[in-house]
This record gives C-alpha cells, sequence and structure tokens, in this order.
C-alpha cells in the first residue's frame, strides 16, 4: 500500500479527518437527504442491498510487534535515517511491571504494543496493518478503516445474494489469516453484521440474509450496527441513532438538575455543552435529512437540558449554541455543506472531503 492509499484508508490517523468523515463515506453513494435515499441510491444499485461488516480485533494496538513495524516503516513507506531512529528510539527500551500497593513485579521489556493514548500511536498501527487493505481488494470488496476499527462494504443483487456472500467468506477468512500471521486476533464472535436496503428491497431477496459468515463463524444479521458512536439501521433512517443520544443526554441532563442550584450560570453552561451538546453535535451532518421524528427527539433533549441550565435564570444568558434543531438541520447544514464544497473545489489536497459532498442531482 502506498502511502497515498494509506491515507485513504486511514482518515483519523492519516488524513486528519474525523469520524463523521467516515460515516459520510458510509452512506455513499447514498445520497445526502434521507428522504432521497431510499429511492435514488439504491434505485441505482438495481434492486441491490448492501452488506456492512464491522470487523472486531482483540487488545489490537498492544500485539503491534515492533520488529515487523520498523521493516514495514522501511520498505514500504521509504522511512530512513533520521526519522526511523527517531521511531525505533521511541519503540525500543520500554518496559512494563504491575504495581499492587507498595508491592511491584519485576520489569519487563515490551517487544510488542504502541500506546493507544498517544499521537503517534494509532499512526504506527495503521502503518504496520496497511497490507490488510491489499487482502481485502482482492476481493473486490470495498473497505474503511479507522485506526483499530474496519468495516467491509459490499452491494448485492437481491436475486443473487449467495455469490455475495460467499465473497464476503472468503475475504474474511483471508483477512483472518494475515491477521494471525502478523501476530493480530480477529474475533469473528464480536464482529457485528448488517444488511442495508428498502423496504422493497429487503423483501424481494430471493433467499432472505439472517447470517454471514465471517472468518468461518456464522454471524446473525443484526437490525442495527454501532460504528464510531453512529448507530445504522437496516434502513439507514437513523431513528436508532436519534434515540440513543437522546437516552444518554437526558441522564446527564437529569443530573445537572440535580446540582444545577449549586452552580453558576457559567458553569452550568459549560457542563451542558461538554455532557449534551457535544453529543448532539457529534457527527451531526448524517442527520441531514433525517424525518421529522428523529430530530424532534433531539429537540425535546436539548429543551429539557435547557430548561435545566437555565431554570429560573435570565434567559438573555443563553448562548447562541442552543439553536431551533429543526432550524439547523434546514436551514444551516445545507449552508455548511454548500460552504465546504466550495472551499474543497480551492484545496486540491481535499479532494476526498470534496467527493463525500458531492451535489445530489433530482431525479
Amino acid at each position: 500500500m502506498s502511502v497515498n492509499e494509506l491515507m485513504c484508508a486511514q482518515n483519523e490517523v492519516a488524513c486528519g479527518l474525523c469520524a463523521e468523515a467516515v460515516h459520510l463515506s458510509e452512506l455513499q453513494p447514498v445520497p445526502v437527504r434521507l428522504q432521497d435515499r431510499a429511492l435514488h441510491c439504491w434505485k441505482s444499485l438495481t434492486a441491490s442491498t448492501r452488506q456492512l461488516i464491522g470487523l472486531d480485533l482483540s487488545a489490537a494496538f498492544d500485539t503491534v510487534d515492533h520488529s515487523t513495524l520498523i521493516e514495514r516503516l522501511q520498505s514500504e513507506f521509504g522511512v530512513v535515517d533520521t526519522a526511523l531512529h527517531w521511531l525505533c528510539s521511541y519503540l525500543g527500551d520500554c518496559t512494563q511491571y504491575v504495581k499492587m500497593g507498595r508491592h511491584h513485579s519485576d520489569a519487563v521489556r515490551l517487544d510488542v504494543g504502541v500506546p493507544q493514548g498517544s499521537g503517534l500511536g494509532p499512526v504506527l498501527f495503521a502503518v504496520y496493518v496497511s497490507p490488510v487493505a491489499d487482502v481485502i481488494s482482492q476481493h473486490g470488496v470495498k473497505y474503511h478503516q479507522y485506526a483499530d476499527d474496519t468495516q467491509l462494504r459490499l452491494s448485492m443483487r437481491a436475486d443473487n445474494t449467495a455469490a455475495g456472500l460467499a465473497v464476503l467468506a472468503a475475504c474474511t477468512a483471508d483477512v483472518r489469516q494475515w491477521y494471525m500471521q502478523n501476530g493480530l486476533q480477529l474475533n469473528p464472535d464480536k464482529s457485528e453484521a448488517l444488511v442495508i436496503g428498502t423496504t422493497n428491497q429487503l423483501h424481494a431477496t430471493t433467499s432472505p440474509v439472517t447470517t454471514v459468515s465471517v472468518a468461518g463463524v456464522d454471524l446473525p444479521v443484526a437490525d442495527k450496527l454501532k460504528v464510531l458512536g453512529v448507530v445504522l439501521d437496516k434502513r439507514l433512517s437513523l431513528d436508532s441513532h436519534a434515540t440513543s443520544v437522546a437516552r444518554a443526554c437526558n441522564y446527564h441532563a437529569w443530573a445537572i438538575r440535580h446540582i444545577c442550584h449549586l452552580l453558576t450560570t457559567d458553569l452550568a453552561v459549560t457542563l451542558a455543552c461538554s455532557l449534551i451538546l457535544s453529543r448532539l453535535d457529534y457527527c451531526n451532518s448524517v442527520l441531514y435529512g433525517a424525518p421529522a421524528g428523529s430530530i424532534q427527539k433531539l429537540q425535546r433533549v436539548q429543551n429539557t437540558a435547557n430548561a435545566n441550565v437555565f431554570a429560573g435564570r435570565n434567559h438573555a444568558l443563553i448562548p447562541y449554541c442552543w439553536l431551533s434543531l429543526c432550524t439547523f438541520y434546514t436551514t444551516l447544514l445545507p449552508r455548511c455543506f454548500a460552504d465546504a464544497a466550495v472551499i474543497c473545489n480551492y484545496r486540491d489536497n481535499h479532494t476526498y472531503s470534496q467527493n463525500l459532498l458531492c451535489q445530489q442531482t433530482p431525479y
């Protein structure tokens, strides 16, 4: 895999893009507006459904072999001289021990593992697993990687799902074999599978897909799949995601209510923004065009938080961030998409984002 290919496959660690870009690519070629997704995109696939598989790795960062990583940095990415010496120094002479109270074990030298919480750790892990992209591509399966999270995508005709399932079974078996040869453990039991399509397409399949073979293990097809914090359902209505976000936000909103009388307005707003608005804002672009019922769930959460934070206070202090979510998704977010598309036209190094923000032609 070349450096450019790594940057396309690994959003966070190579391109500096966020999880939102991953989900926008997951919805491609699904149009941005949900009311168009069910017809415009899936019509173009001629009665086909999309199979999405999320692969699970055990202790991925802790099993990276240092010698293999250094060799891969040299041979595949051309890291030499001073830069290579820096990385060798970063990885070398690492030890660990277990401490309990005043007692601790002997220190043991580490020849495997990269720090997951560091800035360099995810980059090194992305380099280490970069060859698996070639294994996946050989089967004609589309994929996306975000650090140690990998999703496989394949479109299957409704009248010939067996062929698509066979391709996925062979692909995941080869991926598992590659992981084993490189000291990584794929957990097929903890991996998840989801079939995406319209109601008619899901019913039109000659043999409904109930299980998917992942690395030799038959997984039941789920009704929803959580990918990087966003819950995707089989019809991409994202109603399950809105429900999940509302549940988490309500928990914190009522927690703030119990202590709000002890807080200053600034502190209450800070808590609400960090615990509630941050969840409402996370990957909010995927909800553009979502059904009004899903948006209303989130609007009620924001109204509850607003009432808890500013109860008995001067409402002139309410910050600009407490906007109507309906206004945001119908007015402001489309402008953001348009502005981003314009910006991308002038920045050649962000053509990837420009492709994700492409205009959807009405039919």
